[in-house]
């Protein structure tokens, strides 16, 4: 049977998170879900999260255009721990929820892709029936048969023409199914991103926490480079958060961020090769 993964990324303040993210998504195309970003797109004008802090903190949080100003919010919350609180019980739960709901859709894709697998190849599902077999067989026909039809309506298409497209065709096909040849092989990865796992739900959601850490030097130079902070500005966020000690006594792996770009990806090729292994036995 087919596994499906999903895996926590976590970590401090520019450890490079990011990166392992581009990383995983380009080279095994993993689905990414960003705690963060889910909670902006909650905060958007009509969004459950609008509604709910616009209703508590009042108007003087919106912008001209009438979309939450988060640097308004953050100034009245992070000045006021009672408000901070109120923010946080509204913003967790309902972060979780929209969490649960793309990992509930990713999976739903997952399963209408090994559908189309088995209809494309004929060969029948675990548990498939005969009459199931040849109700995929019949639909496989159709399709051909549309195919030729529509093969042959191109008017005015050239011999050349004709050879250049099946070739896009061929070409297409043998991305479908290295595609489908990962799926096979239970390749498939989500990886969830949060700045606070618990808060987030990473325990319930992940199948594997890996952590990103970076020497302190590191995150340093990559936020005042990045970010334009100060030094001091830097370590003072920095001391505010887990240390990378905390963090990795939460995580299953340590992926250190602080070297090569190709180191990390080494790294990451590991870990993934790891889950194959364990998918196999």
């Amino acid at each position: 049977m087919d596994k499906e993964y999903v895996i926590g990324i976590i970590g401090g303040i520019g450890t490079g998170k990011s990166t392992v993210l581009g990383i995983l998504r380009d080279k095994y195309e993993a689905e990414i879900i960003e705690a963060d970003a889910v909670g902006h797109d909650l905060m958007k004008r009509g969004e459950m999260l609008y509604r709910k802090e616009v209703a508590f903190f009042g108007e003087e949080i919106l912008d001209a255009s009438g979309e939450i100003d988060r640097k308004k919010l953050g100034e009245i919350v992070f000045s006021d721990k009672d408000k901070l609180k109120a923010l946080n019980e509204m913003a967790h739960p309902a972060i979780r929820m929209e969490i649960a709901r793309r990992l509930a859709a990713w999976r739903e894709r997952g399963a209408q892709q090994k559908e189309n697998q088995y209809v494309d190849s004929g060969s029948a599902k675990p548990g498939q029936s005969t009459e199931g077999k040849a109700e995929a067989e019949k639909a496989e026909a159709g399709r051909e048969a549309w195919q030729l039809i529509s093969d042959s309506a191109r008017p005015g298409q050239s011999t050349e023409g004709k050879a250049e497209a099946e070739k896009v065709d061929a070409e297409q096909d043998d991305r479908q199914s290295r595609r489908e040849a990962d799926l096979c092989k239970g390749l498939r990865l989500a990886v969830l991103e949060a700045a606070l796992p618990k808060e987030a739900g990473m325990l319930d959601f992940c199948d594997k926490l890996w952590v990103v850490t970076a020497s302190l030097e590191a995150r340093i130079k990559r936020l005042m480079d990045g970010r334009g902070y100060t030094r001091e500005k830097c370590i003072g966020i920095i001391s505010s958060q887990r240390s990378d000690k905390e963090f990795a006594a939460m995580a299953d792996a340590v992926i250190d961020n602080g070297g090569s770009l190709e180191d990390t990806e080494s790294q990451l090729d590991a870990l993934v090769n790891a889950l194959k292994i364990v998918d196999d036995v």
